[in-house]
């Protein structure tokens, strides 16, 4: 799992730790990350002109653009990112695949990037934009349901008749369980 970035909270934990002078052992331990990450934390931090404390203070956008800065931008690649948020609407439609959006761009601008390049510049686009919260859960207290996207059809064996039915699918946060029902056969 090379150059996976670890989650905000993580890296926080990480620079607390060591700007609390614990041995880097002790803070891959009780951070549950690799000693290599935190190897490669500790040489990104003490790279940076500001102190760990001043670090600490920094928003996650800020902490992130100093872990894992931009690159170059290209032309093409301003084009690109100017294309995503029709693309990001695009998507909330039924059918519509970031693949099926990478071919339309691709007739547009055959000299653009791949799809892998695609998917990476979408993905650094949604975390650039998103704001994250984790939330904590007593086990046992909340269950988060849905609905499971397109309806699902039952065929009744002696008519052949189709039937729509919703389906529901349900999330224990605490516990991480899915549970889902079964469509039934409407009475």
């Amino acid at each position: 799992m090379a150059n996976i970035l670890l989650s905000m909270t993580k890296i926080k934990k990480v620079l607390r730790l060591l700007a609390n002078g614990v041995k880097k052992r002790k803070v891959s331990r009780l951070a549950a990350v690799s000693r290599e990450s935190v190897d490669k934390y500790e040489r990104i931090f003490k790279a940076h002109p500001l102190e760990y404390s001043q670090l600490l203070r920094l928003s996650d956008k800020d902490l992130f653009s100093i872990i894992s800065p931009p690159a170059l931008e290209k032309p093409i690649h301003t084009e690109l990112l100017a294309l995503f948020p029709k693309m990001e609407q695009d998507l909330l439609k039924v059918g519509v695949t970031k693949l099926y959006l990478w071919v339309k761009y691709k007739e547009s601008y055959p000299a653009g990037v791949q799809y892998s390049q695609f998917c990476e510049h979408y993905r650094r686009y949604l975390k650039a934009k998103s704001i994250s919260y984790v939330f904590e859960y007593k086990a046992g207290d909340k269950l988060m349901i849905d609905f499971a996207g397109k309806k699902l059809h039952l065929t009744d064996p002696l008519t052949d008749e189709l039937t729509e039915v919703e389906f529901f699918i349900g999330i224990l946060p605490a516990s991480g369980y899915t549970v889902s029902t079964p469509p039934t056969t409407p009475l």
